[in-house]
């Protein structure tokens, strides 16, 4: 099965212009009135026991309403990613296995959703911010933040694992062990 690559410029609704490498998103309504929500050419694999992308925002555009997130092929797509069952998202505007996080400029910001097994879900974007711009990379190119992601994930394990939340950290310890298969402090614990 193929992973994510590109936005599927097919599988987008309203004023949503994406550059020929499939990779930039313009939202260019006239009136923040409007919402719009773009999914990738593909579905994260149910092998794919830790699937990264990163997204940069390049214009927070007029309100910085902008939501970043994944959902199944039959969420509407007028509507922000987490508005809909079957769809999750977070916004810069307010803030174990199947588990998703998300970092903000380097930093770890926890587990936002977990068990989303049985889901068929592909990363998504949505706009309801004139002007608003993001790029995205699916690991075409070197990840910007993939090290330092790695490493909070190591530092919350710590802080789990002094806590005594083991559940927590096996979960920590297990993402880091599928994208590192011979990490020194995961086998450790």
């Amino acid at each position: 099965m193929d992973s994510p690559t590109t936005w599927n410029i097919d599988d987008k609704f309203g004023s949503l212009i994406i550059n020929s490498d499939g990779l930039r998103v313009n939202y260019t309504e006239k009136s923040d009135e409007y919402y719009a929500t773009i999914r990738a050419n593909h579905l994260i694999s149910s092998q794919c026991k830790l699937f990264y992308f990163e997204v940069e925002i390049l214009n927070g555009g007029e309100n910085g309403i902008i939501g970043i997130g994944f959902c199944e092929k039959t969420v509407n797509l007028n509507k922000m990613p987490g508005w809909e069952d079957n769809s999750w998202g977070y916004y810069g505007d307010d803030g174990r296995n199947n588990t998703v996080f998300y970092t903000l400029n380097e930093v770890h910001l926890r587990i936002a959703f977990q068990d989303l097994e049985g889901n068929l879900l592909y990363p998504c974007v949505g706009f309801k911010s004139q002007g608003g711009s993001v790029e995205v990379n699916f690991g075409h190119k070197k990840f910007k933040y993939e090290v330092e992601v790695l490493n909070s994930s190591l530092n919350l394990c710590d802080d789990e694992l002094l806590r005594g939340d083991y559940e927590q950290a096996l979960l920590y310890l297990t993402m880091l062990l599928d994208s590192e298969p011979n990490n020194a402090f995961a086998l450790k614990y």
